[in-house]
């Protein structure tokens, strides 16, 4: 029986895991990038109205959403959906309305 030294080492010092976390994360990014570029930003400044520079963390706020999963399986009507949904009560908004609980 042998024992590869090197996947022991690794196990052990949590090389394995900072390598599959780093996967994920790149995946991660890589999906986003896609989404981003079938929507385009337009999409996410005048319908959603999210900021520019909030269109990628906004994306990576719907990530726990499952937007990756229907972008993959092409079900653009539902992710469209999320998104919407989503950037509704959004913190990456242009701006948010000023509404007054009172009146002067």
């Amino acid at each position: 029986m042998s024992v590869n030294l090197g996947g022991l080492v690794n196990a052990l010092n949590g090389n394995t895991k900072q390598k599959k976390v780093f996967k994920k994360l790149k995946i991660e990014d890589e999906n986003i990038i896609k989404i981003r570029k079938h929507f385009t930003d337009s999409f996410f400044i005048y319908q959603l109205k999210i900021t520019k520079e909030n269109i990628n963390p906004f994306l990576e706020f719907c990530i726990s959403k499952g937007i990756i999963n229907l972008y993959r399986k092409d079900k653009f009507l539902e992710l469209t959906t999320v998104l919407l949904d989503n950037s509704k009560n959004s913190p990456y908004l242009l701006h948010k309305e000023n509404t007054r609980v009172t009146q002067k």
